[in-house]
């Protein structure tokens, strides 16, 4: 069975880390644990070397990230622009993790429609991880509203579409506050609550992660607002198990 985390961050600070470390390693029970990582930038090819450096980079950085979490992984690749599409498929279905990384979404979103992977992401049984970016091409609809220089329009289109959900990240309500600061620029609430009326959102602070799996949704973390119909509304959640682990279930029909 497929396992889906949506997070907006995964930092050993947040309040969704602990629940993070526990569901993940009990989802890799026996496994061989190896991890896939596709790139949010991937509007250039690169040199073998280049490359291998930059995979030195990111298995460095997961490396510490992943011995947080409690998961001793074996085995690292990245994928990029210069290997052949049968190379790419069969790094992904020997993997136990694919890790979408954040970065430019539409960059992202593109490099795996043109190589066909997603199709072969939206039948892959282990687990996928989108962080930031990464969740917002996970979703149904990849909506990247309004954002500084860089997204001066709002731009929609079908997303990987791994479950029904829309989510956008970075995404925490105060009344008091009606920008959301991200590293692209600023959102401005009006313009989600604009887009809520054709598309609802699942606005994920960072303190939140979701685990989607056929069973339901679980919330690691804070509890996700919903973007609909031009309001933000408050979701419920109902107390539950997963073998010795409580989590919290999201009570959420679309």
């Amino acid at each position: 069975m497929a396992k889906y985390y949506y997070c907006s961050r995964i930092m050993p600070e947040t309040r969704s880390f602990g629940d993070l470390k526990n569901l993940l390693n009990l989802d890799l029970e026996g496994k061989r644990r190896k991890i896939t990582y596709i790139s949010g930038s991937m509007n250039r090819s690169l040199a073998p070397k280049e490359v291998k450096a930059l995979s030195k980079s990111y298995r460095n950085g997961a490396s510490k990230n992943l011995v947080q979490l409690g998961i001793d992984m074996q085995s690292f690749t990245l994928l990029w622009k210069s290997q052949k599409k049968e190379e790419l498929v069969e790094e992904i279905l020997n993997s136990d993790i694919v890790y979408l990384l954040g970065g430019n979404p539409i960059e992202q979103l593109a490099y795996i429609k043109t190589n066909g992977l997603d199709e072969i992401l939206r039948s892959y049984e282990g687990i996928i991880v989108g962080v930031s970016g990464g969740a917002m091409t996970m979703s149904n609809d990849l909506i990247v509203p309004p954002c500084g220089e860089k997204y001066k329009e709002c731009i929609i289109q079908k997303g990987l579409g791994l479950s029904r959900l829309n989510v956008m990240p970075h995404t925490s309500y105060t009344p008091e506050q009606n920008l959301i600061q991200t590293k692209d620029g600023n959102i401005d609430w009006n313009d989600l609550l604009k887009i809520s009326k054709e598309y609802e959102l699942l606005g994920l602070s960072n303190e939140g992660i979701l685990r989607y799996t056929e069973e339901g949704i679980y919330i690691l973390g804070d509890i996700p607002c919903l973007l609909s119909d031009g309001k933000i509304h408050n979701l419920d959640y109902k107390e539950e198990k997963i073998d010795h682990i409580l989590v919290k279930k999201l009570i959420y029909k679309k």
